[in-house]
């Protein structure tokens, strides 16, 4: 009775066993053609998609950024009168990420370190969203190509070398670094 009783337990593990493999590789192959979905998605649908997957793993703090960012590109929208493009919703991101770092500014200045860290993580998820961001040597590197260009040689020709940087690094660097780095070169 007792080898019996353990052969069928072996049996029930086996067929539970062979289950789980079952789903395990469905769920794998959900997953593949989910993300060779997401390579066609536009930038909103993508928000939206991960927006939903946010909610339903309970993570309220990114579903809570994905839902801001959802906001500002639909007030952006309404505004425009359009539909937005991936080119447009960057735009859109880009603003949201800015006035997320001119709050940290403000923060630091009222040692609200929480609303900091808070923020920054803000910043983390959005980010997820935008190109690649240019380091500051490859930003560097853009700059000294225009001012050999326009041939500037003092801050007065700043607005020219702006000029052809601007469109270089939109939507992949922060203006105001850009600024920063024209002026340090120019000096």
């Amino acid at each position: 009775m007792a080898g019996v009783l353990s052969e069928i337990r072996r049996e029930s593990i086996m067929k539970s066993q062979a289950l789980s493999v079952r789903r395990s590789l469905k769920l794998l192959e959900r997953e593949s053609l989910s993300n060779e979905r997401r390579v066609n998605m536009s930038l909103k649908e993508r928000i939206q998609e991960d927006w939903k997957a946010a909610m339903k793993n309970k993570d309220r703090f990114r579903a809570n950024v994905l839902n801001m960012a959802k906001a500002a590109i639909l007030q952006a929208e309404k505004v425009d009168g359009s539909k937005l493009d991936d080119e447009q919703v960057i735009e859109v991101l880009n603003k949201e990420v800015k006035q997320r770092r001119d709050s940290i500014e403000e923060f630091e200045k009222g040692n609200r370190q929480d609303l900091i860290e808070q923020t920054s993580k803000e910043i983390e998820i959005l980010l997820e969203y935008l190109p690649q961001q240019l380091t500051e040597e490859e930003i560097s590197e853009i700059v000294k190509e225009a001012v050999n260009e326009v041939q500037a040689n003092s801050v007065k020709d700043m607005g020219k070398v702006m000029a052809i940087v601007m469109p270089k690094v939109k939507g992949r660097a922060d203006g105001k670094l850009v600024n920063q780095i024209v002026k340090q070169y120019l000096q």
